[in-house]
C-alpha cells in the first residue's frame, strides 16, 4: 500500500528523529559536546570514541529517516550499507564498554556471574539492537530485498 506524499506519518517520523537528536545533544552537552567550554571533567580516549560513534549513529538515523520522508529510498538503501558497518562498530564498542564496566565493578568475577552481569549491564539491549539492525537490513520492500 502506497503512502500518500502528504501523509502525516512522514512529518511525525522526521520530527521524532530530530527530537531524538536534540535530546541526545542536550543530554550529553555538558559532559561531552560542550565540555571544553563548560570546563567539566576530563574524559578518556574511549569515551571520545564512544561519543563519536554514537553521535554518528544518531546522525545516520536522522539522515535515513529524512531520506525516506523525501522519497529517496535509493539513497537510503545505499547509505544503509554504511549503516550496517557502523552498527557492527556500535555492537563491538558496546561489548567492550559493558565488559570494561563489569571488570571495574567486579574484578575477577567468574564466568557465570560475568554473563549475568553482562546481560544486566545492557547486554540484552545490544542483542535487541543487533536483531533490529539485521531485520532492517533484510526487510523486503516491494518484493525485493534491500540488501541485494
Amino acid at each position: 500500500m502506497a503512502v500518500a506524499d502528504n501523509h502525516p506519518s512522514r512529518g511525525f517520523y522526521s520530527g521524532a528523529a530530530l527530537a531524538i537528536a536534540a535530546v541526545m545533544f542536550v543530554g550529553f552537552s555538558r559532559n561531552y559536546y560542550l565540555r571544553t567550554w563548560l570546563g567539566t571533567r576530563v574524559i578518556t580516549f574511549m569515551v571520545h570514541v564512544h561519543g563519536l560513534v554514537m553521535t554518528a549513529w544518531v546522525l545516520l538515523f536522522v539522515t535515513q529517516t529524512l531520506l525516506v520522508a523525501r522519497h529517496r529510498v535509493d539513497l537510503h538503501r545505499n547509505l544503509g550499507i554504511f549503516g550496517a558497518g557502523l552498527a557492527a562498530v556500535v555492537l563491538g564498542l558496546g561489548v567492550f564498554t559493558i565488559t570494561r564496566s563489569i571488570e571495574r565493578q567486579k574484578p575477577g568475577a567468574d564466568s557465570s556471574i560475568f554473563i549475568e552481569l553482562f546481560i544486566a549491564f545492557d547486554g540484552f539491549s545490544l542483542f535487541v539492537f543487533a536483531g533490529l539492525v539485521l531485520a532492517g537490513y533484510f526487510i523486503v520492500d516491494d518484493g525485493r530485498s534491500i540488501s541485494g
